[in-house]
């Protein structure tokens, strides 16, 4: 069967079954690979640039049609800074990689550089890409960013439990310097003015070190847009 492919306006209208094909995605960032990462940072972070977004019965293709030079045209994933995102999306990595090879043998899509990202090398997305792709295109290897992750799915501690003894001693001498400062900490999981929650954000950001010492990203004007618009599409979609 031949992908589809999307329009900006048509892959919109189906975040939601592209987002529930993410979770499903084994091996990725999840939320890297996400409709609201991916999206506030191809509009912010980048210049100007089309979708290419692909998509058959159960996966998905984001790219981004990009000039890599003055002479190559190439195809990037939507978020390139980081590059944590995995522009490869189902639960089937086999079904993944042959979904990419339909849609580069495309007549219609002019590219000469593709740029994949947010595949670990352990994994079995890595292994369908190295089997399928490997001996029909040239590939190149770089070592991508270190992306951190923390597991809380079995609570604050059961984390604890797997730091180092320096660890929770360090966060418990931090912990009571902030109660001594009268510093105080409040989880949000539910907001719906993003420009609100942003400006509180902001308001604590403006006191830190970093800012006061001009090293704060926040100071830099498109990362500020991209956090304003990632936190703005999180309150939006009651995903904080």
């Amino acid at each position: 069967m031949r992908p589809q492919q999307l329009q900006a306006r048509e892959f919109i209208e189906e975040l939601e079954q592209y987002d529930q094909a993410v979770i499903e995605t084994p091996n990725i960032s999840t939320f890297c690979s996400g409709s609201d990462w991916i999206l506030s940072a191809h509009e912010e972070l980048h210049h100007p640039s089309s979708l290419s977004i692909w998509k058959n019965q159960t996966n998905w293709l984001t790219l981004a049609k990009r000039g890599l030079s003055p002479f190559q045209q190439g195809l990037q994933p939507l978020e390139m800074v980081w590059a944590f995102g995995c522009p490869l999306v189902g639960s089937n990595p086999s079904d993944s990689v042959s979904l990419l090879l339909k849609v580069l043998d495309e007549p219609s899509l002019d590219w000469e550089v593709l740029v994949l990202a947010g595949v670990p090398q352990d994994s079995s997305l890595w292994y369908e890409i190295s089997r399928q792709i490997s001996h029909i295109y040239p590939m190149e290897v770089y070592q991508g960013g270190d992306c951190m992750q923390s597991d809380l799915s079995q609570g604050e501690e059961a984390f604890l439990a797997r730091r180092s003894s320096k660890f929770r001693t360090s966060l418990r001498r931090n912990l009571r310097r902030a109660e001594a400062e009268r510093v105080t900490f409040e989880l949000i999981d539910s907001f719906e003015d993003g420009d609100q929650l942003f400006q509180r954000m902001m308001d604590v950001e403006r006191k830190s070190w970093k800012f006061e010492s001009g090293n704060s990203i926040f100071q830099i004007d498109r990362y500020f847009r991209f956090y304003k618009r990632l936190l703005h599409r999180l309150a939006a979609n009651k995903r904080l």
